[in-house]
């Protein structure tokens, strides 16, 4: 049966089943997955875009791209260590580097995804929480290139007063510290601990 990602017209239960079968698909059959790339893209895409917070298929969506770009970390990691010791790579796992070809398109999704927080004391496996483990991922994959376009959010929301701006903004910040280069990770940080520190001060005059 055909989805309209779109719309109302698939069914909740179908859109998960639907997304479910993707992660399974990326997690046993990534070497077959570039003739299908272009179509998977827009319709996880959909999916996320049209979801909430809870939704299960945008979990299941961002689920597929999490997939994904633990293989290609993997399959990174291995080649670094085998660049390391002077050796070919010999580890039999393909990369199409995915993850570094949909970053420009994909970045701006995960960074409004980690707004849907609906409670300042939210810690449960939602969409944002998943939105923030790929991101984690994409900065381990793409290193220093992640930084301008994260950090041009990070600074938009940081001291903005809606705490769901703010909390985007700080776990933004905290899920691309592992990827850049250590170099580039002291700049974030030199950049980014004036507002820490300002909201940390903020939070003890509201105590108060």
């Amino acid at each position: 049966k055909e989805c309209d990602w779109s719309s109302d017209v698939c069914s909740s239960d179908l859109k998960n089943e639907s997304m479910g079968c993707l992660g399974d698909i990326a997690e046993l059959y990534y070497e077959h997955l570039p003739s299908y790339m272009t179509a998977i893209f827009q319709i996880t895409v959909a999916a996320i875009q049209n979801g909430t917070a809870d939704d299960d298929a945008a979990m299941f969506a961002l689920g597929f791209w999490i997939c994904v770009a633990e293989h290609e970390l993997e399959v990174q990691r291995e080649m670094e260590d085998a660049a390391a010791d002077g050796v070919p790579y010999s580890g039999g796992e393909v990369t199409h580097s995915f993850m570094t070809q949909v970053q420009g398109s994909l970045l701006p999704i995960l960074l409004q995804c980690l707004m849907q927080q609906e409670s300042e004391e939210d810690d449960e496996w939602n969409v944002p929480a998943a939105a923030a483990s790929l991101l984690e991922l994409l900065s381990k994959l793409t290193k220093d290139a992640i930084v301008a376009p994260v950090m041009a959010f990070v600074q938009e929301h940081i001291t903005q007063g809606d705490w769901q701006k703010r909390d985007a903004a700080t776990m933004a910040f905290g899920s691309i510290l592992d990827g850049p280069s250590s170099d580039e990770t002291a700049r974030l940080v030199t950049m980014a601990l004036p507002h820490m520190l300002e909201i940390g001060r903020a939070s003890c005059r509201e105590r108060v």
